[in-house]
């Protein structure tokens, strides 16, 4: 490393010595560079791509570290800094006064100040006299123009601007460092390509002759160099927080309808998932075959309404229990069609004409009677004929089941109004089980109710993750997070400007969705419990969903692998809250599994609350709390891990 003294050079406003920079310890992208920058000039760079001229002004803005070497800045303080970054990295959908205001804002300069500045930069570099045009509506020269505006709004000392030419590099050295008129001269051409090219030439003959890059495999970045560049090491501010908060808001503004949506998106997604699951199936086609009667379902019908007049059990009585039947599962909205033939019926399931057949034997309820009557001497050929023979397409398991709850809800109620008639007890002809009144919840359980907490627990995880994620992945986009971050704001400020705002949808969405999921007025899903204690467990579940949205913005390159990611965790949270299947169903490893996992817990808790009533001192309620708050900090700390390793997690 070079001896000079850098404060014996007070003139100088940039100094670079003996600078290296690799990233593999392999290739070099500086090399041994030395660069002296006077104070009160102009000085370019001029080199071709990927020689290292972003990488150099990286490490002169404090962005990038060196592996050896030494730079030096005379003005360190962020608002003496100006830059203007390779792309124009505007927000496009501000307009020119917006922007100024913006960036004014984050130098705490005032209204006046700023409207001066704006007045006078407008004329100086001829960009349109409407303040409010929209920057995305500007040529791209205006544009860059405005991007210049903003690098100098503030009356920088220091003033960088990424490639918009006098040294010359290559490979990571400085080939010349003179005026370019001077250069010209002393080599003899009338173009600085020509020049170029002539030292490039130079430069590779001294090349082939050694080789003086050193081993700096044992130099730890920046433990050595001792460099003064931009000090980002300012405290938390409000008025730069105030710009970003105004900057988001006029953002919401002028994305109208993508703030609507995203604001209403829970509310249509629990809408139509209450709507769409946990009802009956309405006319599902059931094949019957009642050999009981002749062929031709107006036989039935033909029968007098009554048809309990007599008692089923009596040999002289004139009762059809199949009939009946058939009767009542109409009533429960199965379309029944008959058939003349057991095989005809069968062929009908096979071509999914129907979901089922429904076969009864030749006197049926003669049969049924006698199995009754005769007890334990009953013989084995009238049980079977007693049978009402059901066969099921079981390729669908919701419908498979759908079509076995009401063929026994069907014999519960036929028999019961058959027994009644006879002066029997209806017992006699139930199962030996009983259930009785449930412990919690209802008869009448639906699916939906059982699903409803997934659902609303997913939402309110999710939709934090996608709002906080694509928000900051469209900073990160085109470079604007950087800029504006190597003009001062700390990313402590980005995430509070954020997490206000965020923290309003929250509070509106999980207030909404619970009154549409729980409210008599809307899809009134059974709820005993707390409503103080379901809305905080859900806010909870809302700040784990934004700290998770942080996490893969800083982890993404670009939106698309943001969107992976995030659609990959929804799904895999999807399939192991418990929503598509019960946890106790899960494989035993991929369960223990589930239950470390943000929402899987609080699902159980939410279920709870609704369909049990229990309040916040039981010990699963305390759990599901405990589980989703443990995450916080958990992702807190794995936000700041990542932007302390990660140096380029703003790109």
């Amino acid at each position: 490393m070079s001896g000079i003294a850098f404060s014996d050079h007070l003139s100088l406003a940039v100094a670079v010595r003996s600078a290296y920079k690799t990233y593999d310890n392999e290739h070099y992208v500086l090399k041994g560079l030395n660069l002296s920058v006077p104070e009160n000039k102009i000085y370019s760079l001029l080199g071709p791509s990927g020689c290292g001229k972003t990488t150099l002004l990286h490490c002169l803005l404090g962005r990038g570290s060196l592996n050896a070497g030494r730079v030096v800045l005379k003005y360190r303080k962020i608002s003496e800094i100006g830059h203007m970054p390779q792309n124009v990295a505007l927000h496009k959908e501000l307009t020119i006064s917006e922007l100024f205001l913006y960036y004014g804002m984050m130098f705490n300069m005032d209204e006046e100040t700023v409207r001066e500045k704006s007045r006078f930069l407008l004329k100086f570099l001829e960009l349109p006299s409407d303040q409010n045009r929209v920057v995305d509506s500007l040529s791209g020269g205006q544009q860059r123009r405005v991007s210049f505006a903003l690098s100098i709004f503030h009356d920088p000392k220091l003033l960088i601007l990424d490639e918009p030419t006098v040294g010359i590099m290559r490979r990571g050295k400085l080939l010349a460092e003179k005026d370019p008129l001077r250069l010209l001269e002393e080599l003899g051409c009338e173009y600085l390509e020509d020049a170029f090219l002539q030292l490039c030439k130079e430069d590779e003959l001294i090349s082939e002759e050694a080789d003086i890059t050193p081993d700096l495999s044992y130099i730890l970045p920046d433990k050595h160099s001792g460099s003064q560049t931009v000090n980002y090491d300012t405290p938390f501010s409000m008025h730069r927080f105030k710009a970003q908060f105004t900057k988001n808001l006029w953002m919401l503004r002028r994305a109208l309808l993508i703030t609507l949506f995203v604001l209403v998106l829970p509310f249509v997604q629990i809408s139509t998932f209450q709507m769409a699951t946990g009802a009956d199936p309405i006319d599902l086609p059931i094949a019957f075959v009642n050999r009981e009667m002749p062929y031709s379902n107006s036989h039935c019908s033909n029968l007098s309404v009554n048809i309990f007049s007599d008692c089923f059990m009596n040999e002289t009585s004139d009762v059809y229990l199949s009939c009946n039947m058939l009767g009542t599962l109409r009533r429960k909205k199965l379309k029944l069609i008959e058939y003349p033939t057991l095989d005809a019926a069968r062929r009908a399931v096979v071509k999914n004409d129907v979901w089922a057949l429904l076969h009864f034997h030749e006197n049926f309820t003669n049969h049924l009677a006698t199995r009754f009557n005769d007890g334990t001497s009953v013989r084995n050929d009238t049980i079977e004929m007693a049978n009402i023979d059901t066969y099921i397409d079981q390729s669908n398991q919701l419908l498979s089941h759908f079509i076995k709850t009401k063929m026994l809800q069907t014999y519960r109620e036929v028999m019961k109004m058959a027994f009644d008639t006879c002066d029997l007890d209806p017992s006699i002809s139930r199962l030996p089980i009983k259930f009785m009144d449930p412990i919690y919840g209802s008869e009448n359980t639906s699916f939906r109710d059982y699903t409803g907490p997934s659902m609303l627990s997913l939402t309110a995880f999710y939709i934090p993750v996608l709002y906080t994620g694509a928000m900051l992945m469209f900073e990160k986009d085109g470079g604007l997070l950087e800029r504006i971050m190597i003009s001062g704001m700390k990313f402590s400020e980005i995430a509070a400007s954020h997490f206000v705002i965020q923290i309003v949808f929250i509070v509106v969405q999980n207030f909404g969705s619970m009154c549409l999921m729980y409210t008599p007025m809307f899809f009134n899903s059974p709820f005993e419990g707390s409503v103080v204690t379901t809305y905080f467990l859900l806010l909870a579940i809302s700040l784990v969903g934004m700290l998770f949205g942080f996490v893969i913005a800083l982890l993404s390159k670009s939106q698309t692998d943001a969107a992976y990611f995030g659609i990959g965790c929804n799904f895999l949270m999807k399939f192991l809250c418990g929503m598509m299947w019960p946890t106790q169903g899960m494989n035993h490893y991929l369960q223990i599994f589930s239950y470390f996992l943000p929402i899987t817990l609080a699902t159980d808790a939410l279920r709870s609350l609704g369909s049990r009533g229990w309040d916040i001192t039981h010990p699963d309620i305390l759990l599901g709390f405990g589980t989703t708050l443990l995450w916080i900090p958990i992702l807190g700390c794995t936000a700041a891990f990542i932007m302390k390793k990660k140096s380029n997690w703003f790109e």
